[in-house]
């Protein structure tokens, strides 16, 4: 079994967070406490997304989302997404996180938009 959320840490400024299965009651106690201890350091400014293998997140898992948006913008940082389904899309939609979160087809096109 895959783990649910793995972090990586391509540059000290930037947080990759990659997503797999489901986000939810089941995973939320064991996997968000990571990507919150990473974002703790004050020279993270970006946080990338992946949602490519993310089949499910529920309110709880947003609510974890909007914290981590917190804690970039108190930075004015900027966080990145890619490869959400439909599904998943709608969702962030729904909340308002595609208009925060910007658009990028895959991490290498973040890190670009990140050395601009």
């Amino acid at each position: 079994m895959s783990e649910i959320l793995t972090i990586n840490q391509p540059e000290p400024h930037i947080v990759v967070a990659t997503f797999a299965g489901n986000f939810d009651e089941d995973s939320i106690d064991d996997h968000a406490p990571k990507l919150t201890s990473a974002l703790e350091p004050e020279g993270v400014t970006a946080l990338i997304f992946d949602f490519t293998n993310l089949e499910y997140i529920n309110s709880r898992g947003m609510g974890e989302m909007a914290e981590w948006y917190r804690q970039i913008a108190e930075r004015t940082g900027r966080i990145l997404s890619f490869g959400a389904s439909d599904r998943i899309q709608d969702l962030l939609e729904v909340v308002g996180f595609s208009d925060i979160f910007e658009p990028v087809k895959d991490v290498d096109d973040a890190l670009k938009k990140l050395a601009e």
